[in-house]
């Protein structure tokens, strides 16, 4: 189920898998996209550095047993935040309330441990 935040892509239906070793992702869009080859190789990268975000924080060492997986998202996700990477988000302000509303959705569901 996803999380309880404001659809911003109304009518879109999402088709999430994700497995011991695999995830994958469709989404069935309630219109015709119609764009050109250029355009739709933008998407691609922006979905693909979305994805490597959320992903991110499962590529850490873990070797390093000091840091929990909450801490890890926590860091990662401030990362990238405070860095601007990959988001369309120039307000520091607006940034760090984004973090905070994903953390603490983290704390409620700690469904990787």
């Amino acid at each position: 189920m996803a999380n309880s935040t404001k659809c911003l892509t109304n009518g879109a239906v999402f088709h999430t898998s994700i497995n011991e070793d695999s995830i994958s992702a469709k989404v069935s869009l309630p219109f015709d996209l119609n764009i050109k080859k250029e355009e739709a190789e933008i998407l691609e990268t922006l979905i693909h550095n979305s994805l490597e975000i959320v992903l991110r924080p499962y590529f850490f060492d873990k070797s390093d047993k000091s840091m929990t997986m909450e801490d890890n998202f926590r860091s990662k996700i401030k990362d990238a935040l405070d860095n601007n990477e990959a988001l369309c988000m120039d307000n520091a302000e607006e940034r760090e309330k984004l973090f905070e509303e994903i953390v603490s959705g983290l704390s409620k569901t700690e469904w990787w441990e």
